[in-house]
């Protein structure tokens, strides 16, 4: 009926708000957030420079219209805004590199191995999600930041 056609424009047309507004608010807490690496931060960028990407080509539900102009070069700024900020700071992170134990030991001594600071365990074992810190198995990579 032109009743259930009207709810289910309604809807759709709600939603792309509802997601319009979401990524805005993503972006807006990315800037606020700290990140303890380069590489999580380009991929807080990757993902939501993706979810804009969609937003940009997204149509009116109601009309089948591409976004209006206003809404893309919003959309267009938010993107650069969010691109921009993440290489500045992603610049000044430590990068992530891999590094592989050749044999089973505390999270203490490799911690000490890998940065010369046994205090670094709990970094070590939280980014590797490593079930007991007194044995990180070997032979597996582990992600370890350089600096």
């Amino acid at each position: 009926t032109s009743t259930r056609k009207q709810q289910a424009q309604s809807a759709a047309a709600l939603h792309r708000i509802v997601q319009r507004v979401a990524v805005a608010e993503a972006s807006r807490q990315s800037a606020l957030a700290t990140y303890p690496s380069r590489n999580d931060a380009l991929a807080v960028r990757d993902r939501l420079t993706g979810a804009i990407d969609i937003q940009l080509e997204a149509v009116d539900p109601v009309n089948g219209n591409p976004v209006t102009d206003e809404v893309f070069q919003t959309l267009s700024d938010l993107y650069a805004a969010v691109a921009e900020d993440m290489r500045v700071r992603g610049a000044k992170l430590p990068s992530v590199r891999t590094v592989t134990t050749t044999a089973t030991l505390p999270a203490l001594v490799v911690a000490y191995n890998v940065y010369g600071d046994a205090g670094r365990e709990a970094e070590l074992v939280s980014r590797n999600h490593i079930r007991h810190p007194g044995f990180v198995p070997g032979g597996q990579e582990l992600e370890v930041l350089n600096g």
